[in-house]
């Protein structure tokens, strides 16, 4: 979170949104925890959280992708995770990723770009381009320049500063496990080796979900997501 953001105002309601978003004691001797007794409304803690959290336009500062300078506005977005907000590269707009969007104008993605109609087990409509999202990463490469502005870090979910990367599926939320750390002031290359198991096409048709202990994604429908992952039906 934001230090000059968050202390802006010494408001209750912002300290009882830091107790949920930092869940730890304010480094500065204020125990957050204790003061977020009453739930707080949704709508109300993704609009702080936002607000409070370091904007991607002023971290994400040069951006290089399929070997050519970008202007990584158009690349990025913002999404709502539970470490807090999170610079998303070839990630879905949420409208693509939810059935229902509430607070769709806080979550609105504003990448220049449209969204294919992909899935893991069909894979890109015959008509797919380069330009939609998901683009293919195969021969690519993103290189980026990150900016570390320790001064005002208020609170962070682990005891160091810098940066924590998730590669998730492009229709899941990034989630706080299996992340890579980046300290401030080091340069640090990320090689994905996806490893791909592929599923008879005839399971769908002669054996039912009880026997081969899985679903695909057009035999369930999940309340909140349009996409039937694993861990979607776990969120």
């Amino acid at each position: 979170a934001n230090k000059n953001r968050a202390l802006k105002a010494d408001d209750p309601f912002h300290k009882r949104c830091l107790g949920v978003l930092c869940d730890a004691k304010d480094p500065h001797g204020d125990d957050l925890l204790n003061a977020r007794p009453a739930p707080i409304e949704q709508v109300h803690f993704i609009n702080f959280t936002k607000r409070v959290s370091p904007k991607c336009r002023e971290t994400v500062r040069l951006c290089f992708w399929l070997e050519k300078e970008v202007d990584c506005k158009s690349i990025f977005s913002s999404v709502i995770t539970n470490e807090g907000a999170c610079c998303s590269f070839n990630h879905f707009p949420m409208k693509s990723v939810f059935n229902h969007m509430p607070y769709e104008d806080l979550l609105k993605d504003r990448r220049p770009y449209n969204a294919e109609k992909w899935a893991v087990e069909t894979g890109f409509s015959p008509n797919a381009t380069n330009e939609t999202i998901p683009w293919r990463l195969i021969g690519s490469g993103l290189t980026i320049m990150l900016k570390t502005d320790v001064d005002n870090y208020f609170c962070s979910s682990t005891n160091s500063a810098g940066f924590k990367i998730s590669i998730a599926d492009p229709l899941e939320l990034p989630l706080g496990e299996g992340l890579i750390t980046i300290l401030p002031g080091f340069k640090i290359e990320i090689a994905i080796s996806p490893l791909i198991k592929d599923a008879r096409t005839s399971l769908t048709h002669d054996t039912t979900a009880a026997s081969r202990w899985c679903h695909f994604s057009n035999e369930r429908k999940l309340k909140l997501y349009k996409s039937y992952t694993l861990l979607n039906c776990l969120m």
